[in-house]
C-alpha cells in the first residue's frame, strides 16, 4: 500500500509478510506518485527503474508490483533494512 502526499522521510513504513506500506512525497495526480514508488523501489533494491513495474493498482493505494534480476531473498533483506531505519 502507498501513502502519497506523505510528509514522512522515512520511504518503506511498514513491512511484513502480507503488507507494504510506502510512503511516497508526490501526490497522486498525473503519474506522479507511481513514477516516485518505481524510483525509490528501483534505488532500494539496487535495479534499474526499467525492471520495477506496476502490475495492478495505478490509481489506487494498493498496487502489485514486479521487480525483476532481483531474487525474493534479497527484496526481503532490502525491505528489512529499511524498515528498521
Amino acid at each position: 500500500m502507498v501513502n502519497p502526499s506523505s510528509r514522512s522521510n522515512d520511504f518503506v513504513a511498514a513491512y511484513s509478510k502480507q503488507e507494504i506500506v510506502l510512503n511516497l512525497s508526490s501526490p497522486a495526480r498525473d503519474g506522479k506518485a507511481n513514477k516516485e514508488l518505481i524510483k525509490q523501489l528501483s534505488k532500494l533494491v539496487g535495479t534499474p527503474s526499467i525492471d520495477v513495474t506496476i502490475v495492478s493498482g495505478h490509481k489506487g493505494r494498493e498496487k502489485t508490483v514486479f521487480i525483476s534480476g532481483r531474487t525474493i531473498k534479497e527484496l526481503e533483506t532490502a525491505l528489512n533494512q529499511a524498515s528498521k531505519r
